[in-house]
């Protein structure tokens, strides 16, 4: 690791080239994290690496001056652009001790990862009260027509039972999609992360 951070590497990523020790159940659920925090996050995050990292003074200076309280630091280290390098280890048996990473642990960290990088889930939100109040309009015009020209084939007070409920639906969700904007540009603004990092200068 110290090799190749004398070659220019700010950061040395420990890599697992294998986990054969570890459980199917933690494989699985370790590759599906990063599959779904890479698809929400526009920040790419090494796969298979840890929290054990070489990290130059640079990235450390850089991480001590983000404002942000809640720190998701392999999210943080990946979004700094850093040029990094990995060195692959096989990962071996424990020898002694049992694992602090249970699986209520494990579920906060991978939500955490998400949300301190992503504001996705709030945007499909937006997404479900769009779709929701698409079908609601095409459900309320479907049990008008029901209503004036089939009427023998409707149960009495079904039409306006069934249009108040797709009509204050769609709206409460459709709502609840532009509160989640807000939030998430809130969130984005309450995180003071700067726009830019500036690598060096000159005659400045």
């Amino acid at each position: 690791m110290v090799e190749k951070w004398k070659n220019g590497a700010k950061v040395v990523y420990a890599r697992r080239k294998t986990r054969e020790n570890d459980s199917f159940f933690k494989k699985k659920t370790a590759s599906y994290f990063y599959r779904l925090i890479n698809f929400l996050s526009e920040t790419p995050i090494p796969d298979e690496v840890g929290d054990y990292r070489l990290l130059d003074r640079e990235i450390v200076n850089f991480l001590n001056s983000l404002p942000e309280q809640s720190r998701f630091l392999r999210g943080l280290v990946a979004w700094g652009g850093y040029p990094g390098e990995f060195v692959y280890f096989k990962r071996e048996k424990r020898n002694s001790g049992t694992t602090h990473y249970t699986i209520s642990r494990m579920m906060n960290f991978a939500l955490e990862g998400i949300i301190s990088f992503s504001t996705k889930p709030l945007r499909v939100a937006s997404y479900m009260g769009f779709i929701t109040s698409g079908m609601g309009f095409i459900g309320i015009l479907y049990a008008i027509v029901e209503k004036l020209f089939y009427p023998s084939y409707l149960v009495t007070g079904w039409t306006a039972l069934f249009v108040g409920i797709m009509f204050i639906g769609g709206v409460q969700l459709l709502t609840i999609g532009i509160i989640g904007e807000y939030i998430s540009r809130i969130y984005i603004e309450v995180q003071k992360r700067p726009q830019y990092l500036v690598k060096e200068t000159a005659n400045v």
